[in-house]
C-alpha cells in the first residue's frame, strides 16, 4: 500500500512540474525549460524528456506557465538590450521621478529608487518633499502582466500587475497604475521596465 502511495505521489508530481508554453498560434507545449535567451527559450519535450533540445522564439510566445505557478505573459517583448540592469535601473528612475504621477491625480508625482533590485515607489504631495503614501516595494522580476497602455485626452495610463513586498515581508502581486502626462513617456517607460524585467529574468536574478 505504501508504494502505491509513493506511486501516485511521484506520478502526481512528474506531471505538474513542468513549464507550460502557450504559443500565439494556440498551441500548448507541455516542457521543461533549459535555457533562456536574447532570442528566446531552450526545452525539453516532456513526452521525451531524454530527446532533442527545442527552440522557441519570443516573438512566437503567448505566455509561460513555470512550475512554480509564476506566469510570464509576452506581450510586445522588448527586444535584446545591451544595456546592464544598471543603465536600466538609471533610465528608469529618470524617467518617474519627471514623467510619473498618481492615476487620481496629477499634481501628485511618483518618487523612485531603488533597494537592491526592488523598485521603491512613493507618491508625493504637489511638488514639495511630503510624502502622500509610504514607499512600497516592487519586484519587476515577478512583472505578471504589462496590460496595454490606456490613452486619455493628451495622458496616458500604464497597467502591471506587478509582484510587491507587503508589511510581513513577503511577495504579493497588486496592479501598479501610473499616469503620465505626456504620451511618448509613458510608452518609454513600458518599454523601459519590460527590458528590466526580462534582464532579471535572463540573469536568474530573483529577488527573495
Amino acid at each position: 500500500m505504501k508504494f502505491c502511495y509513493l506511486l501516485l505521489f511521484l506520478t502526481f508530481s512528474h506531471t505538474f512540474a513542468q513549464d507550460i508554453i502557450y504559443l500565439k498560434s494556440d498551441k500548448k507545449i507541455d516542457a521543461k525549460i533549459i535555457e533562456a535567451n536574447d532570442d528566446g527559450f531552450k526545452y525539453k519535450s516532456l513526452q521525451n524528456p531524454d530527446g532533442p533540445v527545442y527552440n522557441v522564439t519570443r516573438s512566437e510566445i503567448k505566455e509561460i506557465v513555470f512550475e512554480n505557478g509564476e506566469v510570464e505573459v509576452f506581450r510586445n517583448a522588448p527586444p535584446p538590450s545591451s544595456l546592464s540592469v544598471e543603465e536600466v535601473k538609471s533610465i528608469i528612475l529618470e524617467k518617474i521621478n519627471n514623467y510619473a504621477f498618481d492615476a487620481k491625480s496629477a499634481s501628485r508625482p511618483y518618487q523612485a529608487s531603488f533597494e537592491g533590485n526592488y523598485l521603491k515607489l512613493w507618491i508625493m504631495r504637489s511638488r514639495g518633499e511630503e510624502f502622500y503614501s509610504n514607499p512600497v516595494l516592487f519586484d519587476f522580476s515577478r512583472a505578471y502582466d504589462f496590460q496595454d497602455i490606456s490613452y486619455r485626452a493628451n495622458e496616458a495610463y500604464i497597467n502591471v500587475f506587478v509582484g510587491f513586498l507587503d508589511k510581513k515581508g513577503k511577495v504579493d502581486k497588486e496592479k501598479l497604475v501610473i499616469r503620465v502626462l505626456e504620451k511618448e513617456q509613458a510608452e518609454e517607460i513600458v518599454t523601459i521596465l519590460k527590458i528590466y524585467n526580462r534582464l532579471l529574468a535572463e540573469k536568474n536574478i530573483r529577488i527573495d
